[in-house]
């Protein structure tokens, strides 16, 4: 769907793209540094992030560029009033023009990674600062404001519940320093440090923060995540908090996080099986709960007899989470209408552990499937309603719902696709 200008297709009326379209250069035209643009189409990205209604990217230049809708301020361009930008804009500064090494004058600059939430984004720079923008409601922006406020350009992160920490380099004595990465949910926001130490703050109705709390509250500053069910593994605890945490990712009302061992935990809103935990009723968890093993119980290298184990990364959208074991090995769980689980099954129901994609179109690609199932999965990424994937051979996979085009499948109208099914090329 393109309605907003999100596709960077330089249209925000009505429509939707069933192909990949490449995205126009926009703002990088401007750019002196010439690598971010081949004269019409955005160039050499190295990432990119999609929220609800925006999508962002970064350049190898470090240069970080935002589009989509605007209003609540999260394209970074300084308006928050309602309005769509259907290329590409570069992120103003903001609060960065106190940090030399993030700014440019003009821009925020050096941004190694970024992430967009509902109407939020949040960006890292190489100096390991944290800045967020758009819609702080609920304290996303971890600004420590909870009420209704927008925020249009970057704002540097407050170092809450770092302060307290005895590992001096999470905090510089008023930000959150030394971030290595962030994930934005809907209203809420975490981000891992280079110790790794994992802090969230913003809505925590459902338990999403990690602080053992589901009753309605709004955190304004970065908590850091309690231990929960990582109490009983050494290597992922310090007696208090979830410790040597890898990646984190944030979905809509809950939040799954890897640490160095391997070990998935996830905690928030349960509703319809997303955390893993064999329970698929309308539930609860405030503090991380070690993912099951499911469907992984048949793979001896992705199960140690109860959980699922040595998890490269995880995905979690709006009521179903994927993850991807250093085996290559894909599982998805959760809400599993309209085929998001690549389980091939498009009706109602809902899975509440780990269940193993099938491989769909992968089947005539020798490399991607071993007869049954995806494998040498490299990525997953979980949106509302569909998954899609990348394989160790660059090929990618989309599946679920697939109105609006969301699976490159040169189809808009209503349909479900309840097995892999690989991208068309499109604009490629």
């Amino acid at each position: 769907n393109g309605d907003y200008g999100q596709l960077g297709d330089n249209n925000s009326i009505p429509h939707n793209v069933a192909t990949p379209f490449r995205v126009f250069a926009g703002g990088s035209e401007e750019v002196e540094i010439a690598g971010d643009n081949n004269g019409s189409h955005l160039a050499n990205v190295k990432q990119v992030s999609s929220g609800s209604f925006h999508t962002c990217a970064i350049t190898a230049s470090g240069n970080l560029y935002c589009w989509g809708r605007g209003d609540y301020g999260a394209l970074g361009d300084n308006n928050t009033t309602y309005h769509n930008v259907g290329t590409p804009f570069r992120v103003l500064q903001g609060g960065a023009s106190s940090v030399s090494t993030d700014n440019n004058s003009t821009n925020l600059v050096n941004v190694s990674s970024v992430s967009s939430g509902y109407y939020h984004t949040c960006a890292v720079t190489a100096s390991g600062n944290l800045y967020c923008w758009g819609d702080g409601n609920y304290g996303t922006l971890g600004d420590n404001n909870t009420t209704p406020h927008n925020v249009a350009t970057p704002f540097r992160v407050f170092a809450g519940g770092s302060e307290e920490v005895e590992i001096a380099g999470d905090n510089n004595g008023s930000h959150l320093a030394n971030v290595k990465q962030v994930s934005s949910g809907s209203f809420h926001t975490c981000a891992i440090t280079a110790s790794g130490n994992l802090y969230c703050w913003g809505n925590g109705d459902y338990g999403q923060l990690g602080d053992n709390n589901s009753i309605p509250h709004n955190v304004a500053t970065p908590f850091r995540v309690l231990q929960g069910g990582a109490s009983t593994v050494p290597t992922d605890n310090n007696g208090t908090n979830l410790i040597n945490v890898e990646s984190v990712s944030n979905g809509s009302g809950y939040t799954c996080a890897i640490t160095a061992s391997g070990n998935l935990y996830c905690w928030g809103w349960g509703f319809k099986g997303c955390l893993g935990d064999g329970d698929t009723t309308n539930h609860n968890v405030g503090t991380p709960f070690r993912v099951l093993q499911g469907g992984a119980s048949a793979v001896s290298t992705d199960n140690n007899g109860t959980n699922l184990i040595n998890v490269k990364s995880v995905s979690s959208g709006s009521n179903h989470t994927c993850a991807v074991t250093t085996s290559g090995n894909l599982y998805c769980w959760g809400q599993g209408d309209y085929g998001a689980l690549g389980d091939n099954n498009t009706t109602s129901h809902n899975v509440a552990t780990p269940s193993r994609v099938l491989q769909g179109g992968a089947s005539a690609v020798s490399a991607d499937n071993n007869g049954t199932n995806l494998i040498n999965v490299e990525s997953v990424g979980a949106g509302y309603n569909h998954t899609c994937a990348v394989t160790a051979s660059g090929n990618i996979y989309c599946w679920g719902r697939g109105d609006l085009g969301p699976l490159g499948d040169n189809n808009t109208t209503i349909h479900y696709v309840g097995v892999p099914s690989r991208v068309l090329r499109g604009g490629a």
